[in-house]
């Protein structure tokens, strides 16, 4: 019997690794038809007859500009009558997108554009949610939305000012950015299913700049906050199911998004990925919204996705996804309480950071972490980012595996970054806490005691200044971590 039963269990796992393998080349195959859709719209999009080209050779015609026919080869000095430059076309394209009299007041355009009922009824149709249905063709339906989504980006640029904006979504209680939101939710499910996410995708794929689209409304709009109350409330609304979408979706979205812009860099198109409002808009929900449930941490994808944002971008994108990375660290809790800081250094670490340990790049996420840590000075500009920090850098040093990736010389810098603060730092400054916790972590967890304990004279130093300030009104839960300091760390400090 036992024989048998090896037997079953063997064919149930070789029966879910074939459906495992079977979706994962649907997926494949619905990434392929969104490329092959890129390249098309591109070769569309722009086609050169003509290129202005410069001179290299050496001499008085060196860096001159000269006209090539890519079709025929041939080349002239003179501007050809049938050449247009990239400008040229962009301002033709973009009167082409705008059919509007941008004359017209705000709630004219809007009600031009349909961006109220025909927007809605577009994506019924999209998504086989209209009445008996429709017999249109549905990439004709996809290509109006696409339009109608650019026209309504353009719309922000070139009509109405800002304030204007901004009082016409209030007034609407954002209905507007609500009804664009509503394109994500792909499925009539009540409750995030990824089969039946990724079923309605492969049924009817969304065209990936809708996808990219949407979130560049949503971050437009968001802007119109004033406040950081305001913004709680709209990104709260993005995750909470009130507009239709919880957690798992806006996250599987997003990770869609990212990979679909990350794609591009293999392609060979034209196009530069965007990755900054996708950035934008995952850091406003981790920061302003609510906390993320622990059944909805970010995969293995997305977190890929981020750190080779943060190898292979530019400063401003790195360090958009290092906060985004940052602000799921804090919505991931840690394993101790406040009263236990010696029990779960032998831990696996969690899910998020397991990720990161098997990236080549996870360097890239220490980098960032130290750059961003060593700019927050009181009083503090940006005090959710340091929240996120002292938090993810907690969660990182709290087990001796995920410690390991602070090299030696990344934990140098960061003892210098924690002696300088908790020495600057105003007496009642609670952060001193979390800088203090830093430091016991890396006297712990981390190869300090094995690698010439590193700047030991300060810290016994910064924390016997601590402990002398304790009567003068110093925050008292510093005393007590420098306390737990000197009583599990006396020998390796003395």
């Amino acid at each position: 019997m036992g024989d048998m039963d090896e037997v079953s269990v063997d064919r149930a796992t070789l029966l879910q690794r074939l459906q495992d393998t079977a979706k994962d080349l649907e997926r494949i195959e619905n990434r392929n038809r969104q490329t092959t859709l890129r390249k098309r719209k591109q070769q569309k999009k722009r086609v050169k007859e003509w290129e202005k080209v410069f001179t290299q050779s050496v001499g008085v015609d060196q860096g001159e500009p000269y006209y090539l026919n890519n079709e025929t080869g041939e080349t002239q000095w003179d501007r050809p009558d049938d050449y247009i430059s990239d400008t040229e076309f962009e301002q033709q394209e973009l009167k082409d997108v705008i059919d509007f009299d941008q004359k017209l007041s705000l709630e004219e355009v809007l009600e031009k554009l349909g961006m109220d009922g025909p927007l809605l009824e577009d994506r019924d149709k999209m998504f086989g949610r209209g009445e008996g249905g429709s017999d249109e063709d549905i990439n004709e339906v996809w290509d109006r939305c696409e339009h109608r989504m650019k026209q309504f980006l353009l719309c922000f640029q070139h009509v109405g000012t800002g304030e204007q904006w901004k009082n016409k979504l209030i007034i609407m209680d954002f209905k507007l950015p609500k009804n664009i939101y509503s394109y994500w939710q792909a499925s009539k499910e009540d409750n995030f299913d990824e089969n039946v996410f990724y079923w309605a995708m492969e049924v009817e794929p969304m065209p990936d700049i809708v996808r990219s689209a949407v979130a560049k409304a949503m971050v437009i709009t968001t802007d119109m906050a004033a406040d950081d109350a305001q913004k709680g409330r709209y990104y709260s609304k993005l995750v909470d199911g009130q507009w239709g979408i919880g957690y798992p979706l806006f996250m599987k979205q997003c990770e869609l998004g990212l990979t679909e812009e990350l794609e591009k860099l293999n392609e060979d198109i034209n196009d530069k990925p965007e990755v900054s409002h996708w950035l934008r808009l995952m850091y406003g929900v981790l920061t302003y919204g609510p906390a993320m449930p622990r059944s909805c941490q970010p995969s293995s994808d997305l977190v890929n996705a981020l750190l080779k944002i943060m190898k292979e971008f530019e400063e401003d994108d790195f360090i958009a996804a290092a906060k985004v990375f940052f602000g799921f660290g804090y919505h991931t809790p840690l394993y101790r309480t406040e009263k236990d800081l010696t029990s779960v250094r032998d831990q696996q670490p969690p899910e998020l950071l397991t990720h990161v340990m098997s990236n080549k790049a996870s360097n890239q996420l220490i980098e960032g972490f130290l750059f961003l840590l060593n700019s927050q000075h009181t009083p503090y500009d940006n005090e959710n980012l340091l929240k996120q920090l002292t938090h993810t850098g907690q969660l990182i040093l709290q087990t001796t595996a995920s410690a390991k990736l602070f090299l030696v010389n990344d934990i140098k810098v960061l003892i210098d970054i924690i002696l300088l603060e908790i020495a600057d730092l105003p007496k009642i400054d609670m952060y001193r806490v979390e800088y203090l916790k830093l430091l016991y972590m890396i006297i712990k967890n981390t190869s300090w005691q094995y690698d010439g304990h590193f700047r030991r004279p300060e810290i016994i130093v910064g924390i016997d200044d601590v402990v002398n300030a304790a009567a003068k009104g110093m925050h008292p839960d510093a005393c007590k971590i420098c306390t737990e300091i000197l009583l599990y760390c006396a020998h390796e400090l003395f």
